[in-house]
């Protein structure tokens, strides 16, 4: 910007120069937004493919006789990702901390690989294998996050209801555990619904009808309400 003098009138003048931005300056620019999309875009892949794997590419049995009656088909087992047989070998054990077994590691869920190497034709994907009273990504077997829900809904106190499980878990624990069961109760009755109908029961209480809804649904089968349902719905409970 540059300033001028009429002579005449006294007036200053403001003379302003519009400058092509230097090559410099729109590569950096360039690559700002290259950063953030390629950042976007990356979240909404792993959203999409964590979706994918938890709800398609998922496995759950019920007994450990399943699981090795499904190890022994693996080759003649099409992977869930890409439909190819004779591609899928193990590929380890997943292993952690339960409300039962509190020092020592147990086994929780296996890894099954869908190999493509050494000429074989598979995707090179892997998926979960997972034992039917095992939650992902919780501390609690399926029979005591059942007990902890039942009793919280009875009780109504969430925090005495949990330490009845001496999980050794922090009281924190307690409300994101009801949070993701909240959450997932939408989609939780809605899978109950394609197996039964709904209880006839008045309550305004929506974690209570959930409940009542998954008993009835699995009264008569020998796993826990919750861990007949993985393994009967083949998806997660939350």
């Amino acid at each position: 910007m540059q300033f001028s003098k009429n002579s005449t009138s006294g007036e200053v003048h403001h003379h302003t120069h519009d400058r092509k931005a230097s090559p410099r300056f729109l590569r950096f620019r360039l690559w700002i937004f290259f950063l953030v999309f390629h950042s976007v875009r990356q979240r909404q892949h792993r959203a999409i493919d964590g979706l994918y794997d938890s709800v398609v590419c998922s496995r759950i049995c019920s007994s450990k006789q399943e699981l090795d009656d499904l190890f022994a088909k693996l080759k003649i087992t099409p992977c869930p990702h890409c439909k190819i047989t004779r591609a899928l070998i193990k590929h380890g054990l997943l292993r952690g901390y339960d409300h039962n077994h509190q020092l020592n590691k147990t086994f929780r869920a296996a890894r099954v690989f869908c190999s493509n190497g050494h000429r074989a034709t598979g995707c090179g994907r892997t998926f979960s294998v997972w034992m039917a009273d095992k939650i992902k990504r919780l501390f609690l077997s399926a029979y005591s996050l059942l007990q902890f829900l039942s009793n919280a809904v009875g009780s109504g106190n969430k925090l005495q209801a949990f330490r009845k499980l001496n999980s050794g878990l922090s009281d924190s624990a307690t409300y994101h555990i009801w949070r993701r069961f909240l959450n997932a109760q939408v989609a939780i009755r809605t899978a109950l619904a394609g197996l039964c109908e709904r209880p006839q029961m008045v309550s305004d209480c929506p974690a209570k009808l959930t409940l009542a809804h998954l008993q009835k649904a699995f009264n008569e089968h020998p796993l826990s309400p919750i861990a007949a349902f993985g393994a009967a719905l083949q998806r997660f409970f939350f």
